[in-house]
């Protein structure tokens, strides 16, 4: 009997929302019990989506107040959201949102781009096992069940954890930091401006299950072809202006 698909799950499933990193707010997170990874999760699902932005308050002692915690635990989550490249702290000035700028996002595309396509190379889908699939399969179908729900977010962190997790096959664990960022910011660029959400509601209910087929048969080429089609759909969905040109598409890292 098929498991059906809970968003509480992914969110409280340590193998399913695991990171490409040791930090103590994530680490901790496994059973849910870390104040600042709670903290964190709260900030930045509202900077993802745009309640907070780079005109927006943020001191240590009113989170402290909202949450219910030390302003140690609250300054433990916003350097873990500055690790994540969402806020920056400045001094004593204080704690900013950081401005989501066009060329930096046109910029995080081309990286997201050629870190998934480059690294998933060949012996990276050999090397896939079946519990690999497991995970992969359940985080694909979380997805379909929160863009039902139209949770959006939701949609985000589990593709998020999905793609970090391909990357994850390659045994490329320096480089899921970077992943890990561009994913973050670019996503957060899409969910922070409402124009963009018939866009992203645009993409199939399931859009990684021919890409997971193709991998639970190893056939290395055509798992690369998906990836790289897929990934090459959110560009042209998320800047068009850049990427959704007449002519081939290509792909190259550079600042002009």
């Amino acid at each position: 009997m098929t498991k059906k698909p809970d968003l509480q799950e992914f969110f409280l499933d340590p193998d399913l929302l695991r990171q490409p990193t040791n930090r103590k707010t994530r680490t901790s997170s496994g059973n849910g019990g870390s104040k600042a990874w709670g903290v964190y999760q709260a900030l930045k699902r509202r900077i993802i989506v745009g309640l907070l932005t780079c005109d927006s308050a943020i001191t240590e002692q009113s989170l402290a107040q909202e949450f219910g915690c030390s302003q140690g635990t609250v300054r433990e989550a916003l350097l873990t959201l500055q690790e994540d490249g969402l806020v920056e702290r400045q001094g004593y000035k204080g704690t900013f949102v950081t401005p989501c700028r066009k060329p930096e996002i046109a910029l995080l595309l081309r990286l997201r781009y050629t870190l998934e396509v480059e690294g998933l190379t060949e012996e990276a889908v050999r090397r896939c096992t079946d519990l690999d699939l497991l995970r992969l399969r359940r985080l694909s179908d979380i997805y379909v069940a929160a863009k039902a729900n139209r949770d959006f977010y939701a949609c985000s962190e589990i593709d998020r954890s999905l793609h970090l997790a391909l990357l994850s096959l390659g045994d490329l664990a320096g480089l899921a930091p970077l992943l890990n960022r561009a994913l973050l910011i670019t996503q957060r660029y899409v969910l922070s401006q409402v124009q963009h959400y018939p866009r992203w509601a645009s993409l199939p209910e399931d859009p990684h299950v021919e890409l997971l087929d193709a991998l639970e048969s190893r056939d290395a080429a055509k798992t690369r072809a998906l990836l790289g089609e897929h990934v090459e759909q959110i560009l042209r969905l998320t800047m068009p202006e850049e990427f959704d040109k007449p002519g081939p598409f290509h792909v190259t890292i550079g600042l002009s």
